[in-house]
């Protein structure tokens, strides 16, 4: 194939289970209408089963132009080449360990990464961006071949890639997302399934106007879980609450999914306060206010300490909620699958 490849794929919004999926609970996530875009075209020079491979990498957000990588295809020393970043290196390892299932290598390339819907005045907005490039790169790498995997090989080799790079950690929730699209509800080691909110149930994605980083608050949050009594305990509560939601959305009870959300939120704040670490820290708690004087259950989606939350609620209280964000906070458009 020598036509330029173009691939996208989706951001999510984590809507409930944060922090209870790692440990075998449900978590519904929705993959939003923002994407990153994988723009791969093949050198004209270049051909499968060259002896060398030369990609070059143009990433905007993170600051790389036209940054080549150059590897052998004798010995595929992907450790020893100059990597954009670790996220990238994942991923091409990825696609090469693939390709030598096959009798396949890779080819010669420019390719360009655009993840600028995934970010607000410099700063990420918490929407999965490095999952979204994670499966987007990894789909344009194959089909710039002349393959197009099944979702679930396709799962399968990003959710390993994008662990890789983050050392391990992550539920691969967000990969599920940008791989399958929709509402889903997933579970580590399980293919994630369809699902949807409650009829009459809306949602509102706020940014609170700084950024987290996941990885830390995870490391945090779970070395705590394993130490504390305490936080153990509000953590089999956050995991009982992500079951039962995910059973209300299932049912389409809207008024038992709401009181469980308020129920799961409850447990979140009193999580981080079990843990020492800000998850519902001032921007969320001043949304979160908002949010109950307009009629509206709001928690933060994701790890917390910023970035994202969501409200869900009836149409009305969510347009009033909507009016009434606190100071910074900003409701985003999304375009949701829902």
């Amino acid at each position: 194939m020598s036509a330029t490849v173009i691939d996208r794929a989706p951001g999510k919004l984590v809507l409930l289970g944060e922090y209870a999926v790692l440990r075998g609970a449900p978590a519904l996530v929705l993959a939003v209408g923002r994407e990153v875009q994988v723009k791969l075209r093949p050198d004209a020079e270049g051909a499968e089963g060259d002896r060398a491979v030369r990609l070059v990498f143009t990433c905007p957000e993170i600051r790389v132009q036209d940054a080549e990588v150059a590897i052998g295809t004798d010995s595929w020393e992907l450790s020893k080449a100059r990597w954009p970043s670790p996220l990238i290196q994942s991923i091409v390892a990825a696609a090469v360990q693939w390709c030598g299932s096959r009798g396949r290598s890779l080819r010669s390339a420019h390719i360009t990464i655009d993840s600028s819907s995934f970010y607000r005045d410099g700063q990420k907005l918490g929407l999965g961006s490095s999952a979204a490039v994670t499966v987007a790169l990894l789909r344009s790498l194959l089909r710039s071949l002349g393959s197009e995997p099944p979702a679930s090989e396709l799962f399968a080799l990003a959710k390993g890639a994008h662990s890789r790079a983050q050392g391990g950690a992550g539920s691969g929730v967000d990969i599920a997302a940008s791989t399958y699209g929709g509402v889903l509800e997933y579970r580590i080691d399980q293919s994630p399934r369809p699902t949807h909110l409650p009829p009459r149930v809306e949602c509102l994605a706020v940014w609170t106007g700084h950024s987290s980083s996941t990885p830390d608050l995870v490391r945090q949050v779970l070395q705590a879980v394993e130490a504390r009594p305490g936080a153990r305990a509000v953590f089999g509560e956050l995991s009982e609450a992500a079951e039962q939601g995910a059973l209300d959305a299932r049912r389409g009870d809207a008024d038992a999914f709401l009181d469980t959300v308020g129920r799961f939120a409850d447990a979140y704040r009193r999580l981080g306060e079990e843990c020492g670490v800000p998850l519902f820290d001032t921007a969320h708690d001043a949304i979160a206010s908002a949010g109950t004087k307009a009629g509206a259950v709001y928690k933060p989606s994701g790890a917390g300490a910023g970035d994202l939350g969501v409200a869900f609620g009836r149409d009305e209280s969510i347009e009033t909620l909507r009016r009434s964000l606190p100071r910074g906070a900003v409701a985003l458009d999304l375009g949701s699958q829902l």
